[in-house]
């Protein structure tokens, strides 16, 4: 599995835009930039000592868990990570969440939001 460089170097300025403003704010780019890589290595610059926080990543249909997990799978071979066994990721869809209150949480990924 390959890297493409002009991609990582967009993933990393966006990541490191987002730690300069505090962890805070929102990634738009590009299709096919790359943006499920940014939420994964944003993900690790959280703590990886607490497997008490639940980390998510949203999106509109079931469907694009699939895609998220194919993602996180070249991720790991990629950067020898495993994201799964590092932290406490979950997927959720829109629907199932937006009803949630008083929940605390890490990082949270919101997919397709316009």
């Amino acid at each position: 599995m390959e890297l493409n460089a002009l991609k990582d170097e967009i993933q990393d300025k966006a990541v490191e835009a987002w730690k300069q403003a505090g962890k805070k704010g929102t990634i738009e780019s590009i299709t096919g930039s790359g943006k499920n890589f940014m939420f994964l290595k944003a993900l690790y610059t959280m703590p990886q000592d607490d497997r008490n926080t639940i980390h998510v990543f949203l999106a509109e249909t079931k469907e694009r868990e699939l895609d998220f997990r194919r993602d996180i799978h070249k991720f790991n071979e990629i950067f020898d990570k495993n994201v799964l066994i590092d932290y406490n990721l979950q997927f959720f869809c829109y629907q199932k969440v937006y009803k949630w209150n008083k929940c605390e949480f890490g990082l949270v990924g919101c997919d397709e939001i316009h």
